[in-house]
């Protein structure tokens, strides 16, 4: 790990304090758990980030497969009604065979 060394300005000393005191009940150095901390948020920001990037192409994804189920739908739909169109007339076909042999 680099040594990398940054000076915070700007804490108040009950807020050190607290900072201590977490860090300590952790077993850890202040240093040590402010890495840590700084650590654990950077992570949730890049995955943040991430999910912001992944987010738009998913929904697009999503709309679209929904798009495609519905066109799937309607298409079942047509051919259902195309399939009992078809029976009737060959349903009435058969009839006026059935009548003509009479």
């Amino acid at each position: 790990m680099d040594r990398t060394k940054i000076d915070i300005r700007g804490l108040k000393v009950d807020e050190i304090d607290y900072l201590k005191q977490q860090a300590k009940q952790q077993n850890l150095s202040l240093n040590a758990y402010l890495v840590s901390l700084l650590q654990t948020v950077i992570r949730q920001k890049q995955m943040n980030q991430a999910e912001l990037i992944l987010t738009s192409p998913l929904n697009e994804l999503i709309e679209a497969n929904n798009r495609a189920v519905q066109t799937q739908n309607a298409n079942t739909v047509a051919i259902g009604e195309m399939l009992k169109e078809m029976t009737e007339q060959i349903t009435d076909r058969l009839s006026r065979i059935e009548n003509s042999k009479n």
